[in-house]
C-alpha cells in the first residue's frame, strides 16, 4: 500500500532553514495542546490529575454487557410473539425463526428460571418466567394443531432437561401441556385452577354471582392455606400459583391483595435457616400469616364469619 506524502505539521521536525511563519500549502493546523477541562469533557484526566471516580465510557449509543443481556432475556418472549404475527408458510411443520424464537423462550424458562432459594431467605417472584408462559399460551392462536404438537413437544423437552425442583418441573409440564392445547383453557384460567385446587376448598365459592370480588373474611381464610399450599415450592412455582391465586382475588381491591399474596406465598422459606425446621402443619402456617398482619379489615356493611 502506497503512503501519501503528509504535508509538514506541528509533528513534523523543523530544520534550520524551513520559514515557519509561512504554512505550506495544504499544511494541518498546529495541534493545540489539550487542556484539563477538554480531556474531562471527554471523559479522561490530565496526567497527573487525580481522579475521584473510575474512568466511563460515554454513554450515548453505548449499552453495558450487563444491560445488553438483560436486554436479551426480556425481549425473547416480545421476540417470539412477533414473529407470530408474521407471515409463514402453513405447513406441518415450523417455520424456521419461530422454531428459534420458540427455543430462545424454552431456554430462558428452563434453565434462567431454574432458581433455588437460599436457606433461611425469602423467596421472590420470577416476572420472566410468567412473561415467558404468556407468550407462550398465544401459540394456539397463531399455530394450527400440528405445530403446536410440535412446540409442546420442544418445550416439554426443555423442562424435562432443566435442573427445576419436581414440583416446580411437574406443575410447569402441566401448565405448558395445557395452553398448548387447540382447545385447552386459557393461560389464567389454568393456573387459577390449580391455585384453587391447593386450597382444599371443595366446593366453596370464593364470591357470590353478584359481588364484584370475593369478600375480605374469604380472603383473610385462604391466605394460611395459600401459603401452606406452595411452601414446598421453589421461585418458579410459588410465581405461577400466586399468579393463579391474584387471578382468584381480581376486583376492585386486586392490586393491594396482590401485593398480600404476594408477602404470603414468598416469605416463607422452605429451605430453613441451620438449627431452624421446616413448617410441617396448618396451624403453624395460620401463626406465620398472623405475625405478617396481612388480614384484611372486615367492613361494618360485611357479615362476620361464625
Amino acid at each position: 500500500m502506497q503512503i501519501r506524502n503528509v504535508p509538514r505539521s506541528d509533528l513534523t521536525p523543523i530544520r534550520s532553514g524551513d520559514n515557519v511563519s509561512t504554512p505550506a500549502p495544504n499544511s494541518v493546523p498546529p495541534r493545540r495542546a489539550r487542556s484539563a477541562s477538554d480531556l474531562q469533557a471527554m471523559g479522561l484526566c490530565a496526567r497527573g490529575t487525580p481522579s475521584s471516580a473510575p474512568l466511563a465510557l460515554p454513554a450515548i449509543g453505548i449499552a453495558t454487557h450487563h444491560e445488553a443481556v438483560q436486554e436479551t432475556h426480556l425481549s425473547a418472549a416480545a421476540a417470539l410473539e412477533t414473529e407470530l404475527l408474521l407471515p409463514h408458510a402453513t405447513d406441518a411443520g415450523l417455520a424456521p425463526r419461530i422454531a428459534s424464537r420458540l427455543m430462545n423462550v424454552a431456554t430462558r424458562i428452563a434453565e434462567h428460571c431454574a432458581v433455588k432459594p437460599s436457606p433461611g431467605e425469602p423467596q421472590a417472584p420470577i416476572p420472566e418466567a410468567w412473561r415467558c408462559l404468556e407468550a407462550l399460551a398465544s401459540l394456539r392462536l397463531r399455530l394450527h394443531p400440528a405445530q403446536l404438537g410440535l412446540a409442546r413437544q420442544m418445550l416439554l423437552g426443555a423442562v424435562e432437561a432443566s435442573t427445576h425442583a419436581p414440583l416446580d418441573k411437574a406443575l410447569l409440564q402441566d401448565i405448558l401441556k395445557a395452553v398448548t392445547q387447540a382447545d385447552g383453557p386459557g393461560l389464567d384460567e389454568y393456573v387459577a385452577r390449580r391455585a384453587y385446587d391447593g386450597l382444599c376448598l371443595g366446593q366453596l365459592q370464593l364470591k357470590a354471582d353478584d359481588e364484584a370480588e370475593p369478600p375480605t373474611r374469604t380472603f383473610n381464610s385462604i391466605l394460611p392455606s395459600l401459603a401452606a399450599s406452595t411452601y414446598d415450592h421453589n421461585p418458579l412455582g410459588r410465581t405461577l400459583l400466586w399468579e393463579g391465586a391474584c387471578r382468584l382475588f381480581d376486583g376492585p381491591s386486586a392490586e393491594r391483595r396482590r401485593a398480600a399474596l404476594q408477602t404470603a406465598v414468598f416469605s416463607l422459606p422452605n429451605v430453613p435457616a441451620p438449627g431452624k425446621q421446616p413448617l410441617d402443619n396448618l396451624i403453624e402456617f395460620v401463626l406465620a400469616i398472623d405475625d405478617m398482619k396481612l388480614y384484611e379489615t372486615t367492613p361494618a356493611s360485611e357479615p362476620r364469619a361464625a
